[in-house]
């Protein structure tokens, strides 16, 4: 009996080692399942963010050749500029330029236009016995305008206030070549004009000295230049009379 109880035990611990066992295994391959699962996770995240770089890089690429493509199309655009002659309400030259440029910004036109001019040229204005340096426009209503022409361009020139049109043709405005624009241009850097008095003066007309050494003597007019707007006058100086040449801006009529 003994016996046949040792050997009931021993089968019996024989089948619960077999049964740790399994159980052991089964374990580490739920583990292993688990880990793989796991792992396989891992990798396929991996491998969408590495996708969702790789597009993104693309789209970026893209991006950067769409702005590139359109920074050429503008640089193209801007470079094929021309000089046209505009228009404007006479005295108002200078507030329809600033119409025009308000218009390009708001429209995103601004790069389609390159340069405006009105021309001018200094002259010297003799008011009152005095020089006054001013600036003077030699084409009033008109002005320059440096852009590239298109259909939007062309009308957005047209319709800014204080504009009335361009000069040329009605169905397309005509450019300036580049030795008209020039000239015109140039004028604005040609010598000082003078504009002579209202004033005039007379041989034997006596005049008072109002600037410079003789400030304050009176004198008798002995020549009259109109063009340079000069004249020489007798002056008695200490009980003599001595001639003296003055420019209109160193005398006045007593």
């Amino acid at each position: 009996v003994k016996e046949n109880d040792l050997k009931q035990e021993e089968v019996k611990n024989e089948e619960e080692k077999k049964e740790t066992e399994t159980t052991v295994k089964e374990n580490d391959l739920k583990q292993e399942e688990v880990k793989n699962e796991e792992e396989k996770k891992e990798t396929q995240e991996i491998n969408e963010n590495n996708q969702v770089e790789t597009e993104t890089v693309k789209n970026q690429n893209n991006d950067n050749k769409e702005e590139v493509k359109e920074e050429e199309k503008e640089d193209k655009e801007t470079t094929d500029t021309k000089w046209y002659v505009v228009q404007a309400h006479s005295g108002f030259e200078d507030k329809a330029v600033e119409n025009i440029k308000e218009a390009a910004k708001k429209k995103s036109l601004s790069h389609f236009f390159e340069e405006f001019e009105i021309p001018t040229r200094e002259v010297v204005e003799i008011k009152r016995g005095k020089k006054i340096n001013t600036e003077k426009k030699f084409f009033p209503g008109y002005m320059l305008v440096k852009m590239n022409m298109n259909n939007e361009t062309w009308q957005l020139v047209k319709k800014s206030n204080k504009v009335s049109g361009f000069v040329g043709n009605d169905h397309r405005p005509v450019p300036l070549s580049d030795m008209e624009a020039m000239k015109m241009l140039k004028r604005g850097d040609d010598s000082i004009e003078y504009i002579t008095p209202a004033i005039i003066y007379e041989v034997g007309e006596q005049v008072k000295v109002c600037d410079g050494p003789f400030a304050s003597f009176n004198g008798l007019v002995e020549e009259v230049d109109e063009e340079k707007g000069k004249l020489k006058i007798s002056v008695s100086i200490f009980g003599r009379s001595t001639p003296v040449e003055l420019e209109y801006t160193e005398v006045e009529k007593i």
